[in-house]
């Protein structure tokens, strides 16, 4: 969730290697963090998009889209709940896709 490095899709291959279980990603396109963080990189050559804003093309990464409630990188520490839910942590299912997220889990300022 919200990992702030580049995204090397080698490094993902070799996780999904030796991780015998489920390997998500949770990421949100409006982590303007994240982006910020890594601008300077960036225009300095290393294009290489963040992790944390962007799914992961490795077979066997399940990519959970959180933008919809994540604005903010300081808002995973607050909605860390409802994204375990939401992945169903603790249940073995292993998915390659990009997984919608259901109504219910959509920002929800009661919360």
């Amino acid at each position: 969730m919200g990992l702030p490095n580049h995204l090397s899709l080698q490094s993902w291959e070799s996780c999904r290697c030796i991780v015998a279980g489920r390997l998500i990603n949770c990421y949100s396109r409006r982590d303007l963090i994240l982006s910020l963080m890594f601008q300077m990189k960036r225009l300095a050559g290393a294009l290489k998009p963040v992790c944390g804003t962007s799914p992961v093309n490795v077979q066997g990464v399940e990519n959970y889209d959180v933008s919809n409630f994540i604005s903010a990188h300081s808002d995973y520490c607050r909605m860390i709940g409802h994204i375990l839910r939401m992945i169903n942590h603790g249940c073995p299912y292993r998915s390659s896709m990009v997984i919608t997220i259901p109504n219910e889990f959509l920002r929800n300022d009661d919360y």
